[in-house]
């Protein structure tokens, strides 16, 4: 009789269940960001009542890791063309290896806030998922801000945000953000 023995041991079956696949390490999905970058903003002040006007921003926004651990921190700070508007803004970004989720924080080092609860969320391959509660007109709405890293140029729309991290000849890094 040729083949296996009855007493023989299996080779291991592969399993359905997701649960018991290794899970991804998310740690890195933000090192994209990492460095000093041009920003380029195109703001729509007036969401959700056809408005099609845009206020165009130029500046900086850095991104560093701290202290060499999977945190970091954003500073942005930017001016309308015409010098009458600003807007400065921080987030720090922390990334849970237990729940291998990101919380990301918007901070106001100005007045010294936190903005709680954070934005929470993960990446899928490519494809990044965040979830906030945030008021808008008297009440409190579901904002989902996808992120995909699929093509040549990182885009983030969040908001009505695209976010274009790119490189230029001559210019540098440049971010390009819609808001």
């Amino acid at each position: 009789m040729h083949g296996r023995r009855r007493d023989a041991p299996r080779a291991a079956e592969p399993t359905a269940d997701p649960a018991l696949f290794p899970q991804r390490d998310g740690s890195h999905d933000f090192d994209f960001l990492i460095g000093d970058w041009k920003a380029h903003v195109r703001r729509l002040p007036d969401r959700l009542d056809y408005s099609n006007t845009w206020v165009v921003y130029d500046g900086i926004s850095n991104h560093h890791k701290l202290l060499d651990t999977n945190a970091n921190f954003e500073e942005f700070n930017v001016t309308s063309t015409d010098k009458k508007l600003h807007i400065k803004g921080q987030t720090l970004r922390m990334y849970n290896p237990a729940t291998r989720q990101w919380s990301i924080y918007l901070v106001d080092l100005d007045n010294g806030t936190l903005d709680v609860p954070p934005v929470v969320g993960s990446f899928t391959g490519p494809r990044g998922e965040f979830y906030h509660q945030e008021q808008w007109a008297s009440r409190t709405i579901l904002v989902r801000y996808p992120l995909c890293l699929a093509r040549p140029r990182a885009q983030v729309v969040a908001h009505g945000a695209i976010l274009l991290p790119r490189r230029r000849q001559n210019l540098g890094s440049q971010l390009d953000l819609r808001v």
